[in-house]
């Protein structure tokens, strides 16, 4: 659906003056996560002038236009921070048809700002095919990795006190435990390193890094992403090592009780 013709939906869709207050609401979040400013729309103007009142100074779609600015400025700056190599390499004009069109979605909503950018690498998926769609793909993937490593629950730790006091007999029943902070990943094209390229270099040099990465070959590799302290790392895994792993994670996730 084009903004113009959301806006006609939004139009149409005003809840009456005498509607309860969760319709009302209901409709004020829809008209605030708008992409097109409310008072440059006729239609819009007046539905908000229903439930909004003009003041010596602003409209109520003015008024109500401050919010949705607002929200934008907000939402689009996390993302960027989400997915700041991503946002490099495509550049501003195409990142930003591409954060608009993810905020768009109606499963992208979050109480959250730190999950905001959780279904990412879906969207893309989701998107009519284009030239460096894979690329952008696990860019993302790497990225979100990242996010969810860093807020990873701090993962217990034994002293050496609490390793003297375990009796022989009980080391027979030692299993591996996976840190919530590592995450495996199998991509095509080696991203990590690109984007930390792309964070290194300034604005005047990263086309010449976009034309370098749009030129890789596709090589796919297993990757892990973890957090030491609160320090983030990854590292490219031979496939045994990461069968492994995804074994060891498989069989801790299992095994965690399920709350009721």
């Amino acid at each position: 659906m084009s903004p113009e013709e959301r806006s006609e939906q939004l139009a149409q869709q005003t809840p009456s003056a005498f509607a309860p207050l969760s319709e009302i609401q209901t409709w004020m979040t829809a008209l605030i996560g708008h992409r097109k400013a409310i008072d440059k729309n006729e239609a819009l103007s007046r539905a908000a002038a229903l439930h909004i009142n003009d003041n010596d100074r602003l409209s109520a779609a003015e008024q109500i236009n401050i919010y949705r600015v607002q929200y934008w400025l907000r939402h689009t700056g996390v993302l960027i921070d989400h997915y700041d190599g991503l946002s490099r390499f495509l550049g501003q004009t195409r990142w930003q048809e591409l954060a608009e069109s993810y905020l768009e979605r109606d499963d992208t909503a979050t109480f959250a700002l730190a999950d905001l950018g959780h279904k990412m690498a879906e969207h893309l998926a989701s998107l009519p095919p284009f030239a460096d769609q894979q690329l952008c793909f696990d860019l993302a993937l790497v990225e979100w990795a990242y996010q969810c490593a860093f807020h990873a629950a701090d993962d217990p730790v034994l002293s050496l006190e609490q390793i003297q006091a375990i009796s022989p007999e009980a080391w027979t029943h030692v299993s591996f435990i996976i840190s919530d902070s590592l995450h495996l990943l199998t991509l095509h094209y080696p991203v990590a390193d690109l984007r930390r390229e792309l964070r290194a270099q300034t604005a005047s040099d990263l086309e010449h890094v976009r034309k370098r990465a749009r030129e890789m070959k596709a090589m796919p590799l297993h990757l892990v992403v973890y957090r030491r302290q609160r320090v983030l790392y990854d590292k490219v895994l031979s496939k045994p090592a990461f069968l492994l792993l995804s074994e060891l994670k498989m069989a801790h996730s299992s095994s965690r009780p399920v709350s009721q």
